[in-house]
Order: C-alpha cells, then sequence, then structure tokens
C-alpha cells in the first residue's frame, strides 16, 4: 500500500493573528504564534514517522477565503483541512 499524502495547514507567522480574527473558531486557536508553529512541527513530524506523504499547505489567507466563499464553507480549522487536502490531491494526485 501506497503512503497517503496528508497536508497539514500552515499558517505564516505575519498572518497568524489574522488568521485568529477571520477564522469562525478563531477564538479556540493556540494564543501565541510559536506555540502553534511547536504543535504543528509536532504533528507533521508525527504523520511523517507514521509513514505518511507530510507536507505544510501554506495558507494565503486570501485564497483561503476565496476558496470557502466558492465551495460554501465556513472558514474554520476543517475548511483549512479541506484546503490542504485538495492541495495534497493536486500535488499527489495518485496518493490522497
Amino acid at each position: 500500500m501506497q503512503p497517503r499524502a496528508i497536508g497539514i495547514p500552515w499558517f505564516h507567522r505575519e498572518d497568524y493573528e489574522r488568521a485568529k480574527t477571520i477564522m469562525a473558531d478563531g477564538a479556540t486557536f493556540i494564543p501565541a504564534f510559536e506555540q502553534w508553529e511547536k504543535r504543528a512541527k509536532a504533528v507533521l513530524a508525527d504523520m511523517q514517522q507514521s509513514g505518511h506523504i507530510a507536507e505544510p499547505v501554506h495558507l494565503d489567507l486570501d485564497a483561503f477565503l476565496a476558496f470557502c466563499r466558492a465551495h460554501n464553507i465556513k472558514p474554520d480549522g476543517h475548511g483549512c483541512s479541506r484546503y490542504a487536502a485538495l492541495e495534497m490531491a493536486r500535488r499527489y494526485p495518485d496518493r490522497s
């Protein structure tokens, strides 16, 4: 069985505060970018150690919001995961 391609939604440091304000679930985000980044790196490493093709999918917030509008989904953590999954399907069409 081929390893699965998994995209980890990844925020840019300079966009993190804005992301917390525009996401429907932004109030539940980890308060500081540094804490979020540490956790995201741990999740990425766990996925890679499990044998998956795991990569960060950097979120351009304006493109992400356009994606949400186009697909009629809420801009939240689940929406970020869907955005990342579609990007990984584009990168690895035979592994998603």
